[in-house]
């Protein structure tokens, strides 16, 4: 009777051609079936928990579930920087989930109105962006970005001459260069920044105009953007890189791991070879093709020619890797990273180039964020109960949450002083939420920061 009723709403729904934002005939069927709900764990002798009772965020995510609906999908166009990926702390600042880092949501020279971004943008050269510091949002930690931290907030579905950036997010924002933090290890005349028309990473002369968007949180970046206390070394071929939680080859495709260094030529491969190359090794056999995002990680501005930690990377060649990700700018075209220079363009499919794999899920992770630390741990250690694994955490109210479309699972934390660790599976029935239990028991497991 209970599932008939189920079908009986998703044919209505249907017919009428209702859909999600339609909030007040959602809200009357998920009353309904929160009643029933509570009326079904009832008969069934035990309760697991009432979705009522964990608030307005639950409630609507168990009765979507039910419904046949999970998250509201994200736009094709936004696959690495969707509006769900950042919390809008509302006051002129949004913290990235996928990195915790806080940036302004304007650029330097204009004026948050608590909508959107006014005025224009303020030119400076690599010197005096240097210099600039701020008052705001209550905080003066505002720094200038790494270049990998501008690389994270550029939209690479977006095609030239862009802006390539969330402009919900960080509104009026014009396609221009931005200025990081880093010098050229190449040459003193120049500077790392990201263009955000195309979306390519640079590094011009520190004389350039350029705009500025200052972040907090997450590391603060010295000489060197990836050291060696950055990875651990797996002792089977592998490196794991504390910052994004994703897993490397020390060696390029094409060369062979010694047990202390790669030897070999690495292998030259188009960008239509590089993005079905596969490999079982160090017993694992999820080896993928890195994003231009994640290949990025592993950039040392701080060096040049390899533009790469030779002793994590050994014998890198000073060529062009491939990247997985598409050029939307131009079909033949396909985003690669210089390991000589360091630069991030987009290069012609047809063209051959060096290839890294790379394993642990779509994206980077968190740098900062405990919270995440435990849901990446739940991942790695329970993988067949959350596929995809390394979605972007979203925040609705005072929860924390995973979508995992694969499975159809949910994983959620409370943020309340006595937070708990909850796991939600539709197709589970009775059993659909269960509470796991206390936040701190489960970090402790995990090994977890408080």
């Amino acid at each position: 009777m209970f599932r008939e009723l189920v079908n009986r709403v998703r044919a209505i729904a249907n017919w009428q051609g209702m859909g999600v934002a339609n909030n007040d005939v959602w809200s009357s069927v998920c009353c309904t079936f929160s009643g029933l709900l509570a009326e079904k764990s009832a008969l069934a002798g035990r309760r697991i928990v009432s979705f009522t009772e964990l608030g307005p965020f639950f409630f609507w995510l168990a009765c979507l579930g039910l419904l046949g609906f999970a998250a509201v999908p994200t736009h094709a166009a936004d696959n690495f920087t969707p509006t769900s990926a950042f919390t809008d702390n509302r006051d002129g600042t949004v913290t990235h989930q996928l990195t915790g880092l806080t940036w302004m949501r304007c650029s330097m020279g204009q004026t948050w109105t608590g909508s959107t971004c006014d005025g224009t943008a303020s030119s400076y050269s690599f010197n005096q962006a240097k210099g600039l510091s701020a008052n705001f949002a209550g905080a003066t930690d505002w720094r200038l970005p790494s270049p990998w931290e501008l690389a994270t907030i550029v939209d690479y579905d977006i095609a030239d001459p862009g802006p390539t950036i969330n402009s919900t997010m960080f509104p009026n924002t014009q396609s221009w260069h931005f200025w990081s933090g880093s010098p050229s290890a190449n040459t003193s005349s120049f500077a790392w920044g990201v263009f955000f028309g195309p979306g390519a990473a640079l590094n011009p002369f520190r004389s350039t105009s350029g705009h500025v968007r200052l972040v907090r949180g997450g590391q603060s970046f010295g000489t060197l953007t990836t050291p060696s206390s950055d990875f651990t070394d797996n002792g089977d071929g592998t490196v794991t890189h504390k910052q994004t939680q994703l897993i490397w080859k020390r060696c390029a495709e094409g060369q062979t791991w010694t047990g202390s260094t790669c030897t070999g030529t690495a292998s030259p491969y188009t960008y239509d070879q590089a993005i079905t190359l596969t490999a079982s090794f160090a017993g694992k056999t999820d080896w993928r093709t890195p994003n231009i995002q994640e290949l990025q990680s592993i950039v040392e501005y701080g060096a040049y020619n390899p533009s790469i930690n030779l002793t994590i990377f050994s014998n890198t060649p000073s060529s062009y890797f491939w990247s997985g990700s598409p050029y939307a700018g131009g079909s033949d075209y396909a985003w690669s990273v210089s390991f000589k220079y360091g630069l991030a363009i987009g290069y012609l499919r047809s063209i051959y180039n060096s290839v890294r794999l790379v394993r642990g899920g779509q994206s980077f992770a968190p740098l900062t964020s405990a919270s995440d630390c435990l849901l990446n741990w739940a991942e790695d250690n329970y993988p067949t109960l959350f596929v995809p694994s390394r979605p972007a955490s979203q925040t609705f109210g005072s929860y924390i949450l995973r979508t995992y479309s694969q499975t159809g699972t949910y994983l959620a934390l409370s943020a309340d002083p006595n937070g708990r660790v909850y796991y939600y599976q539709p197709s589970a029935g009775s059993n659909a939420l269960l509470d796991l239990g206390l936040i701190s028991t489960w970090k402790t497991q995990a090994g977890c920061a408080q």
